[in-house]
């Protein structure tokens, strides 16, 4: 049982490691709506906005309609439209009206006597459904971001995680690849 453990820890571990290097800007993709985080810290507004190669991209500005061509040695990253927080509000919301009907059942069940869980439960189910839908109408107002990185020039070295196992031992590899 604790091979099995280690062995899922390690293998989310190596997945989580690969799904973060992919947070970069490929050359060629079109990006409709995004925020542009500047080195000097200020933010542009942008819309289509695409990296033409390892050094220059195109955008334009959502205030001024005007096609930019900038830089990338300019840019820190970019925040691109990633959907909304509904799910995440209403999942929120519906265990605030679940809890709040569960503590309200218990307080007046032990003032007033056993009140059966059969007279409370479409209460409990209304709450929950509607502090649900309030959450969610509150999360789609909340625009999710996801922040995406240029690509870096090639360095020195690269590495690598990956899962080192067998029958014996679990474990993670750290292969390093020096470039020259």
């Amino acid at each position: 049982m604790k091979k099995k453990i280690l062995f899922s820890f390690v293998y989310m571990l190596c997945i989580y490691s690969v799904i973060a290097q992919s947070n970069e800007v490929r050359i060629g993709n079109t990006y409709r709506s995004v925020k542009i985080r500047l080195n000097n810290g200020e933010y542009i507004k942008a819309k289509d906005f695409v990296l033409l190669n390892d050094s220059t991209f195109t955008y334009q500005n959502s205030s001024s309609e005007v096609q930019t061509n900038m830089n990338a040695s300019q840019i820190n990253y970019i925040s691109v439209i990633n959907g909304s927080y509904a799910g995440e509000y209403a999942l929120y919301g519906g265990l605030l009206g679940l809890s709040s009907t569960i503590y309200a059942w218990a307080e007046t069940s032990s003032q007033y006597g056993g009140v059966p869980f059969e007279s409370v439960a479409p209460i409990m189910l209304g709450f929950t459904v509607g502090f649900g839908a309030i959450g969610a109408l509150i999360g789609v107002c909340n625009v999710k971001y996801k922040r995406l990185y240029l690509p870096t020039k090639s360095n020195a070295y690269n590495y690598y995680i990956t899962p080192n196992f067998n029958s014996q031992f679990c474990g993670v590899s750290l292969v390093m690849q020096i470039n020259k």
